[in-house]
């Protein structure tokens, strides 16, 4: 088996075996190598397989250098490392899998009381990404200026300092403010409906919970695609102003109906098997 590279700083992970399988491995936008911890050697033991993860360019140093590519320079660096040496009819297609604690049933009125919300009330909750970046604080001043007797959860992930931030502010809603939290499948079951980005996890996970996403602001390009699929097939909203955010936000709070057409869509996109798929190429294969 050939070395993985060890270095300190994220690089590509190439593990060889004999075995003409291929495990190939695509971090996330913002990620690295390092993602995957010990799964590309676990891979490779388990099953006999080679295993690559490229390192995208632009990722592993500064968070600036990736203002430097486009999403077209992503996919073509990812279409360059197809070339080499993998067959494209066997390139499977099986969704994000995701924890098993999402696909548990929760009844919505016992997930807001054990959150500390009135089960009586729509609540929203507001999750902008494990680390808070962006304008969530925007969102929040903005939701809370027109909207009336809601409850609001925001969750600012590992931002201190947003978290600190927002506690100081008076607000005409009931909201509760978290940090970094691991129950976000309790939160979603609680949730009426989400706001946030449009990260691939995220939207898996709202899919898999049946919770709708509004989605809003600028995003980057893979993101603005996923936010686009999930417009387009009526999952959810993309808005990208203060006028269209507030339209959205008061059609879904003066009709019910809105919400459950939502989620009768969202039958049909579940990542609820993605695992199972997975495993089921790997048996195959």
């Amino acid at each position: 088996m050939d070395k993985q590279k060890t270095n300190s700083k994220p690089a590509e992970i190439e593990i060889k075996s004999k075995s003409r399988n291929e495990f190939f491995l695509i971090h996330g936008y913002t990620g690295s190598t390092s993602d995957f911890n010990k799964l590309p050697i676990k891979l490779n033991k388990s099953f006999n397989a080679n295993v690559r993860v490229p390192l995208l360019i632009g990722h592993g140093t500064h968070v600036s250098d990736l203002d430097n590519y486009s999403f077209n320079d992503y996919l073509m660096q990812v279409e360059e490392e197809l070339k080499k040496g993998i067959n494209k009819k066997k390139i499977f297609i099986t969704g994000i899998p995701v924890d098993d604690k999402f696909l548990k049933k929760i009844n919505k009125s016992f997930a807001k009381k054990k959150l500390g919300f009135n089960s009586k009330l729509l609540l929203i909750t507001i999750i902008w990404g494990g680390t808070g970046i962006g304008n969530l604080k925007h969102v929040v001043e903005c939701l809370d200026s027109f909207s009336r007797n809601v409850q609001i959860a925001i969750i600012t992930g590992i931002n201190k300092e947003l978290y600190l931030e927002l506690l100081k502010m008076h607000f005409n809603n009931k909201v509760k403010i978290f940090g970094f939290v691991r129950n976000i499948d309790e939160f979603m079951s609680a949730s009426d409906f989400i706001i946030g980005k449009a990260g691939g996890s995220l939207l898996s996970e709202s899919l898999t919970k049946k919770v709708p996403t509004i989605i809003y602001g600028n995003l980057s390009a893979q993101e603005r695609l996923n936010a686009n699929f999930i417009n387009s097939r009526k999952l959810g909203y993309f808005v990208l102003n203060d006028k269209a955010f507030k339209r959205i936000i008061k059609k879904i709070i003066n009709n019910p109906k809105v919400l459950n057409k939502l989620k009768e869509n969202m039958v049909n996109y579940s990542m609820d098997y993605a695992l199972e798929d997975v495993l089921k190429v790997i048996i195959k294969t």
